[in-house]
C-alpha cells in the first residue's frame, strides 16, 4: 500500500474509532501498567498492573481515567491508540521513566481532542512511518526519537485540538515534525517549546505540506528547529504541489536557520520579529542529550505559552532564569548544581565534607578557608572530587600538621569555597562554613 493510500486509511481510522467512543462521565479512576504486568483489564489496580495495551485501550477505560505506566521499557508491536479522553503518563514528571519501544506504524495514535499524553519516550524503531501520530490531543513532556523515519506527526481539522509541547522529536526519516494534508480539507498543529531535530541533512526538522489541495497551518512557539549533523539541511520547509495546496508555518520566539517554502507555502522569516537565528547550542542532539548548553542563544529567550506547565520534558522547573527558553529544555538554574552538605567536621590531617551533584553529574573543586583558634586564617585547595547526577561526592582537603593539632585542641571554623560544574558546562560557586569541633580530652 502507498504512502498515501496508507494515511487514507488512518483518515477512516479516525472517523471510525472516534464514532465508537460513547461520551462517559469523567470517573477519575487511575489505572496502572507496567512492563510485563498481567493484572485484571476491568481495574488495573497499582498492586496488580496491567500490561499496557490492556489499561489503555480496554472497553472498561473510560473518560476522565488516567492511566499510569510504571518505570521499564514496554515492548510493543502493534499500533497503541488513545482513543479516550483519557491521560496516559509516566509516573514522574519527565521523559525518563517510562519508555515505548515499538516497530508499529504509528506506534503511537492519538484521536481525541481531550487526551493527553505526557511523561515518556518512544523509540520508533521501523524504517518507514509514524512514531507518534496526533489526529487530536496533545502530547507533552516527552521524547519521541525516531531514527529511520518520522518522529512526530500532527494535524487537526479543528483549530487548537493537536498540540506538542515540551517535548523532542527527534528523526533520521523525512521529517522531525510533519503537518500534511493529503487531499481537500484545512489541518491545523501546535508546537509549544518544542525542540525539532533531525539527524542528517536529508531529514527536515520541521515539514508542513499540502497536497491534492489540502492546506496545512502550523503554528510554533518557543521551538527549536535543527535540522543535520554533516551540514545544513532544511530546518523548517512549507511545501505544496501549487493549485489548492498550500501549507503556512507561522513561528514567534523560536530558533531556526535553514528555511524553504513552495508555490503557494509560507514560513516566517529567520531572525523575523521575536524568534532569533539558528543561534542553537545543545550539548550532544545526535547521542540524545538535548540539553542547552550555556553559550546558546536559545536561554530566557522565550515567551511563555499559556498552559505551558510548571516543568520542562525532563522534569526540571520552567523560568529558571529571567525568562522562559526556547525549546523542550529548560536550562537548569546554576544554583541547583551543587549542594553542600553538613554543618560540622571533625578535626583532623584530612577534613572531609559531603557534597551533592543535583540534577547532572558534576566535578568539584575550590579551596577550604581555615581558621583555628587563636590562629590566623589559612587557605589550602580541595582535592578535586566528583560524583554522578543526584549522587554525595566526598569532598577532602589535606591541613597541616601543626593546624590540624591546633584544631583538635582548641577548634575553629572552615569555609569552604566550592565550584561544581557538571557535564553541560554549568558552573555553580557555593559557599558553606563549617565548625571544627575541639576534641573532648
Amino acid at each position: 500500500m502507498g504512502e498515501r493510500a496508507t494515511r487514507w486509511v488512518w483518515a477512516g481510522l479516525v472517523v471510525a474509532l472516534a464514532a465508537l467512543v460513547v461520551p462517559a462521565a469523567a470517573s477519575g479512576a487511575v489505572r496502572h501498567a507496567a512492563p510485563g504486568g498481567s493484572g485484571p483489564a476491568a481495574s488495573c489496580p497499582a498492586a496488580n498492573p496491567c500490561e499496557i495495551e490492556a489499561a489503555i485501550e480496554d472497553p472498561s477505560v473510560a473518560d476522565g481515567d488516567h492511566i499510569v505506566l510504571a518505570d521499564g521499557d514496554y515492548n510493543l508491536t502493534e499500533t497503541l491508540t488513545v482513543a479516550g479522553e483519557i491521560t496516559v503518563r509516566g509516573r514522574n514528571p519527565g521523559f525518563s521513566g517510562a519508555r515505548i519501544i515499538s516497530n508499529a506504524d504509528p506506534a503511537i495514535f492519538m484521536i481525541t481532542p481531550g487526551a493527553t499524553v505526557r511523561d515518556l519516550t518512544l523509540i520508533k524503531n521501523e524504517d518507514k512511518g509514524q512514531g507518534f501520530l496526533i489526529a487530536n490531543g496533545t502530547l507533552d513532556r516527552a521524547q519521541v526519537i525516531a531514527p529511520t523515519s518520522n518522529a512526530c506527526e500532527l494535524g487537526s481539522a479543528d483549530a487548537g485540538n493537536a498540540r506538542i509541547r515540551n517535548t523532542v522529536c527527534s528523526a533520521g526519516g523525512e521529517a522531525a515534525v510533519l503537518s500534511e494534508q493529503d487531499g481537500p480539507g484545512l489541518e491545523f498543529g501546535i508546537l509549544e517549546n518544542v525542540t525539532a531535530h533531525s539527524f542528517t541533512n536529508q531529514t527536515v526538522a520541521i515539514l508542513a505540506r499540502g497536497l491534492n489541495n489540502g492546506q496545512v497551518q502550523l503554528t510554533g512557539r518557543n521551538t527549536i528547529a535543527l535540522s543535520g549533523t554533516s551540514g545544513p539541511g532544511f530546518d523548517i520547509l512549507a511545501d505544496d504541489e501549487a493549485g489548492g495546496s498550500s501549507a503556512d508555518v507561522t513561528m514567534s520566539n523560536s530558533a531556526y536557520d535553514y528555511v524553504a517554502n513552495g508555490f503557494n507555502s509560507s514560513v516566517t522569516p529567520i531572525a523575523s520579529g521575536t524568534n532569533i537565528g539558528g543561534n542553537v547550542a545543545l550539548v550532544n542532539p545526535g547521542g540524545r542529550d538535548f540539553r542547552q548548553l550555556p553559550n546558546s542563544g536559545t536561554l530566557d529567550a522565550g515567551a511563555p505559552p499559556a498552559g505551558i506547565g510548571p516543568v520542562d520534558f525532563a522534569g526540571d522547573a520552567r523560568i529558571q532564569g529571567s525568562a522562559i527558553d526556547i525549546g523542550a529544555d529548560e536550562a537548569v538554574d546554576r544554583d541547583r548544581i551543587l549542594k553542600l552538605l553538613g554543618k560540622r567536621v571533625k578535626a583532623k590531617r584530612k577534613l572531609r565534607f559531603k557534597g551533592r551533584c543535583q540534577d547532572a553529574a558534576c566535578e568539584i573543586s575550590g579551596k577550604a578557608v581555615i581558621k583555628a583558634k587563636g590562629k590566623k586564617k589559612k587557605t589550602r585547595k580541595l582535592r578535586s572530587a566528583g560524583a554522578a547526577a543526584g549522587s554525595k561526592a566526598k569532598i577532602t582537603v589535606k591541613v597541616p600538621r601543626r593546624l590540624a593539632k591546633r584544631l583538635k585542641r582548641k577548634g575553629g571554623r572552615v569555609t569552604l569555597r566550592a565550584t561544581g560544574t557538571d557535564t553541560a558546562g554549568f558552573i555553580d560557586r557555593e559557599s558553606k562554613r563549617y565548625l571544627v569541633k575541639k576534641r573532648k580530652r
